[in-house]
């Protein structure tokens, strides 16, 4: 049953979102287009450029692409993409400054990727994150929030370009694109996307894995609930819906990586980024069907700053609270721009994602339920 209603869930977030004209904010942004460099050599440079200065590089990853979940080796793609994580102490800050709970925002993306013209690089736009992310802020403190957003893609996008990457210099917008009243307007009960057509009135964008009193001491009990995340991760074996749900190459692709980890200073608040290969390869296949020719069979790349996944520890009051976006609401934030029958066929995947990510995170497949 659960399954059906996340199915219709998703159906209804892209009819409706089929019925919208977005221009103002992209997901993501393309800063550099088709490089002769080879992906690695690329992914190197734009890396170390980073290890200096106000950014700190966190993770750089292989990601799974859509070959993992393809049986047939005829339908297997040759292009690759890479995702650098990064974190800005200043922007981690100003995100906390408001709330703890804004830490989800701390992950700074970016994506290199191939297709038939070569080499592309992207960023996965703060500001627009910020806009959905703190869209509960009043609009003095919002506007100034996506601002510092901005200006700190704006850093990211210099260095970038400052390379000697053997590209084109863009600044094209890739979807899911929205409109910034749109983003605005979605409330933290709702995905923005369906506004006042849902009925879906308590529909909460956080998910609370975990709520742990902090017994008098909020700095202990933050350190030991986040260590108790970690080791948890780390034991995480897949459970049968996983297994059964989609095609893998191997066991491993199953298993959640602890990506990244960024804590924030002087607060109780991090945020662990969490991926695996089997998701990035399904959420990528699924996102680029559309758009599949004979020149390249897995447009979807272009997607891969989507990842890794947010996990957000952060303390708030006398609780120390465990969260994630709903894996809903985070579908419609970086895949909208899938076909709606693509979405339809794989109806399950917000549902068996929601699961697995609570038993990788706590242990238990309780909390709460939609």
């Amino acid at each position: 049953m659960k399954g059906k209603v996340y199915g219709l869930m998703v159906a209804l977030i892209f009819v409706a979102g089929s019925f919208c004209v977005a221009k103002s904010h992209g997901t993501y942004e393309l800063v550099i287009k088709n490089s002769s460099r080879p992906i690695d050599e690329l992914t190197a440079m734009v890396s170390t450029a980073f290890r200096e200065g106000e950014f700190r590089v966190r993770a750089v990853r292989i990601i799974g692409t859509p070959n993992i979940v393809r049986e047939r080796t005829a339908d297997h793609c040759p292009y690759q993409a890479r995702l650098i994580v990064l974190s800005h102490e200043g922007f981690t800050s100003k995100l906390v400054s408001y709330q703890n709970k804004y830490i989800v925002g701390a992950l700074l993306r970016i994506a290199i990727f191939e297709n038939e013209n070569g080499t592309q690089v992207s960023i996965a736009d703060p500001e627009t994150a910020v806009r959905l992310i703190a869209n509960d802020l009043d609009i003095e403190r919002y506007n100034s929030l996506a601002r510092y957003a901005h200006r700190i893609k704006n850093k990211i996008r210099r260095l970038i370009t400052g390379l000697d990457h053997k590209g084109i210099l863009s600044a094209q917008k890739i979807p899911p694109l929205r409109e910034e009243d749109d983003l605005r307007v979605g409330s933290a009960d709702i995905p923005w996307i369906i506004g006042d057509l849902t009925w879906f009135r308590d529909f909460d964008q956080t998910i609370v894995l975990r709520k742990v009193h902090t017994r008098g001491n909020g700095t202990l009990r933050f350190k030991t609930v986040l260590n108790e995340i970690k080791t948890q991760i780390s034991k995480f074996a897949p459970v049968e819906s996983d297994r059964k749900y989609e095609n893998y190459t191997r066991l491993s692709d199953l298993k959640w990586k602890l990506v990244a980890v960024v804590r924030a200073v002087n607060r109780n608040a991090a945020v662990l980024g969490l991926s695996r290969e089997r998701t990035e390869a399904l959420a990528l296949d699924v996102v680029g069907k559309s758009r599949e020719d004979d020149r390249n069979t897995c447009p979807g790349l272009d997607h891969a700053g989507a990842f890794p996944i947010e996990i957000g520890v952060w303390e708030d009051g006398r609780y120390i609270y465990v969260g994630m976006l709903h894996p809903i609401v985070r579908l419609d934030q970086y895949f909208w721009d899938a076909r709606l029958i693509d979405m339809i066929l794989n109806a399950n995947f917000a549902g068996t994602l929601n699961l697995s990510l609570k038993i990788a995170v706590t242990g238990k497949k309780g909390g709460e339920q939609y």
